[in-house]
């Protein structure tokens, strides 16, 4: 197995866009933003990529099964776990594409490429 960081490529995005920055910190996701590490401990990490089964969602350590639970997030990175992320309403297929240019910057091919490859809003 080989780490890869890409906490270089992100920084040189920088900040969400503005138009997006309100849904980041009303979603109480914005500490997330500053969390990049240059220097990973690639070790622990691999060690514990080794331990990892998908099948079950835990950890398989020498004292047992781990798994994360929504309070160790919370506990880990003060991320608050309540209400929902966001919106689950559909969307018209016109106006995801808006959306999709509006907030992500991207023309009107691409947003009907990526629709229509995942089909539909």
């Amino acid at each position: 197995m080989k780490l890869v960081s890409h906490s270089k490529k992100v920084k040189r995005l920088g900040r969400p866009h503005p138009s997006v920055e309100p849904f980041v910190l009303s979603s109480g996701f914005s500490p997330l933003c500053d969390i990049l590490y240059d220097y990973p401990d690639t070790r622990l990490i691999l060690g514990f990529l080794e331990r990892w089964h998908p099948e079950t969602n835990n950890f398989h350590l020498l004292v047992g099964e781990m798994t994360i639970s929504l309070d160790d997030v919370w506990s880990l990175i003060h991320l608050a776990v309540t209400e929902e992320f966001c919106s689950t309403e559909p969307l018209e297929y016109e106006d995801s594409i808006q959306t999709m240019m509006t907030l992500l910057g991207v023309d009107r091919a691409i947003a009907f490429d990526e629709l229509n490859h995942y089909r539909g809003s």
